[in-house]
């Protein structure tokens, strides 16, 4: 879905970016299940190159035991790298563009200085930095801690699906009562109810799952420490925050605009 965040740079957004997106989910499905067939094929030897693996990333191993060459390993690897890399590059981008219209509409702190559009590149290059920044100091914490990387991992994961949730969750509450959807120029049809109430079952079951311990629970005082996931507790305090910046506190309740105030005050005057 990183396209959308983009739409306002696109041309004929309002139909080129639900093809692509519907696009890239039946290709990326498809090459995705035969990758994964293909990969657990490679895996003779689940104890030994998975639970046992000699390196703290189970694929090297499994790339080794195929290719039996450390330098084909080393190329394969380094593609993985790379895509990953450009994975990050424009989730980074998506990120920066809806930080971007957050900050246009006011919703933001610092909203005045991240919603400078950049005249020379065109872009928001303030809402860049600040995505940018954010990412490296949150990288930076696996140093630190593991257990505190994998909170924000887990913590990140369940605000996207949170996110998602409360989106098509409209969508098909609005279907449930037979209220009429927006005027859109690309639709799912008939098929639309049923694909809401299948990407809902997904999203809270991977809601749930995201604030799991990454062990049972042992019984030992260590068991707190090393494999209790704090991720819920972290997830609660930060939308209470957001609550009472938005909510309670003045900067925020005065200042923000929600874009479907400025879609009602358009068709008003049209």
């Amino acid at each position: 879905d990183a396209g959308i965040h983009v739409s306002e740079e696109t041309k004929d957004a309002s139909l080129q970016l639900p093809r692509a997106m519907m696009i890239s989910a039946v290709l990326n499905g498809i090459l995705g299940v035969a990758m994964l067939i293909t990969f657990c094929f490679c895996i003779t030897d689940l104890e030994e190159q998975v639970l046992n693996a000699q390196t703290d990333y189970p694929i090297i191993d499994i790339l080794y035991s195929v290719t039996k060459s450390k330098a084909g390993t080393c190329v394969l690897v380094s593609l993985l790298i790379y895509l990953n890399f450009i994975g990050c590059v424009g989730v980074v981008v998506a990120s920066s563009r809806q930080l971007w219209a957050f900050s246009r509409d006011n919703g933001v702190p610092f909203s005045a200085k991240i919603k400078i559009v950049s005249p020379k590149w065109k872009i928001p290059m303030n809402s860049l930095y600040v995505c940018f920044a954010i990412s490296v100091i949150l990288t930076a914490t696996n140093f630190g801690s593991d257990m505190a990387f994998t909170i924000i991992v887990n913590v990140s994961n369940a605000f996207s699906l949170f996110s998602y949730t409360i989106s098509i969750g409209c969508i098909r509450l609005k279907r449930l009562r037979g209220e009429p959807l927006l005027p859109r120029r690309w639709s799912l049809g008939k098929y639309g109810g049923i694909i809401n109430d299948i990407s809902l079952a997904w999203l809270v079951l991977g809601f749930i799952f995201s604030f799991f311990p990454m062990a049972p629970y042992s019984g030992s005082s260590g068991w707190w420490k090393e494999s209790a996931n704090y991720s819920f507790i972290i997830f609660l305090v930060a939308c209470f925050a957001a609550f009472i910046y938005h909510w309670k506190m003045p900067q925020g309740e005065k200042r923000y605009v929600p874009p479907v105030f400025l879609i009602r005050n358009n068709q008003a005057f049209s």
